[in-house]
């Protein structure tokens, strides 16, 4: 027996007659697996399943750090993406001893989040849907995810101030493309912010793959659910969180967002601030198994099958822009929301940068946002408009 084998069945909640019999059915005819072999196993080995306490101190942790929406699959998903195995009975147990309110709202949540449209995606490099969230736009931040229509896998992401064509194509189509290969068809709805991704895409196509699908297709967003239904969990787990925080602070005059550089510093924290919690989220969900599916990272390994695209073929992010405008076409390249004193200052931007990332983490300003009072946010966008200030008085 294989000491790491048997220690990640146990601590993922395996007993030893669980494990004899996998063992026995993987090796059959080899003797040695019985219950009893497998118990004096761990005893020598010193293999031992976490006690309660364990258990709760991790889930309490994960908790704390994402905020009290996610439920047993998501916190499951959070623990394994940080290489914590615990079984989903083992964190619904642990959430009723140190959530229990967040349990039972979780319990009795009705909230009917099924898709009544007929949906087909045969492999992984099938359908990528991509869509942009805006709950927060009001206050300079802007999420995009890109899915995949058979696994469910979230495979790229980005949180930007204001929607722009170059940033969307670099950090959605172009990192995709060059980390997995190319999807067959990739489905967006009608905005403009799509246009270069869209032309590339449509690019790589017509060279590579095959002529029997579109290379995207183009659709009201309400008809988009595989990733629309991501922005349901993303609202509840770090937008909403942030947004009540930001309109309690206009309401008590702390930020003026009629003020153009008060604009920039509060946009600049959230799209950071925002980001983590994607980041968190991101990795809970390709870790987290989906009722009647599977987890989106194992699903995606059992059909994979994107196209290649030799590295030299992915245009860079200029490259594709002048590409695109020499055929004609118009792209709107949008700037920062507000605007930035220090814009024409490198040596200042990174001073102010590196001076405020020395105060202020953005993981810690999400914990304490959705755990706690938000009195970190708040702080976090004072002393970056104070930063900003100061070093303007050098221009």
């Amino acid at each position: 027996m294989d000491v790491d084998e048997v220690f990640e069945m146990v601590t993922s909640g395996m007993t030893h007659e669980d494990i004899s019999n996998t063992l026995k059915t993987r090796f059959p005819g080899i003797r040695g697996f019985s219950a009893r072999s497998v118990r004096r196993f761990c005893s020598e080995n010193g293999i031992h399943k976490p006690d309660s306490a364990q258990v709760d101190a991790v889930v309490e942790c994960a908790v704390t750090e994402v905020g009290h929406v996610y439920g047993r699959r998501m916190l499951k998903g959070v623990l394994e993406s940080k290489g914590i195995k615990v079984s989903e009975k083992r964190v619904s147990e642990s959430l009723q001893r140190v959530a229990p309110l967040q349990y039972d709202q979780q319990r009795n949540d009705t909230l009917d989040r099924t898709n009544p449209l007929q949906y087909s995606a045969l492999h992984f490099g099938h359908k990528l849907h991509i869509d942009q969230n805006e709950k927060i736009t009001m206050f300079g931040a802007t999420h995009i995810v890109a899915r995949d229509g058979y696994s469910g896998k979230i495979i790229a992401y980005c949180t930007m101030p204001v929607k722009n064509n170059l940033a969307i194509y670099d950090s959605i189509l172009r990192s995709s493309t060059k980390t997995y290969g190319l999807w067959k068809q990739i489905r967006v709805d009608h905005g403009r912010e799509f246009y270069l991704l869209l032309y590339v895409q449509e690019a790589l196509r017509c060279r590579v793959g095959p002529r029997d699908i579109l290379p995207y297709v183009q659709s009201p967003s309400t008809e988009n659910h595989t990733v629309e239904r991501i922005w349901v969990e993303v609202n509840s787990r770090i937008n909403y969180p942030l947004k009540r925080h930001l309109i309690s602070m206009e309401a008590t005059n702390l930020i003026n967002m009629s003020d153009e550089t008060t604009k920039f510093c509060v946009s600049f924290v959230t799209c950071n601030v925002a980001y983590h919690g994607l980041s968190l989220f991101v990795a809970a969900w390709n870790h987290h198994s989906i009722p009647g599916r599977g987890v989106p990272n194992h699903l995606q390994v059992q059909r994979y099958e994107t196209i290649p695209i030799p590295d030299g073929e992915v245009p860079g992010t200029d490259e594709a822009a002048d590409a695109y405008r020499s055929q004609g076409g118009q792209l709107r390249e949008f700037g920062l929301f507000g605007c930035d004193p220090l814009k024409d200052r490198q040596d200042l931007i990174m001073k102010r940068e590196q001076y405020f990332l020395s105060r202020c983490r953005f993981g810690d300003i999400f914990s304490n946002v959705v755990s706690g009072n938000g009195q970190a946010y708040s702080y976090a966008i004072a002393e970056f408009i104070r930063i900003t200030n100061s070093l303007e008085a050098y221009l």
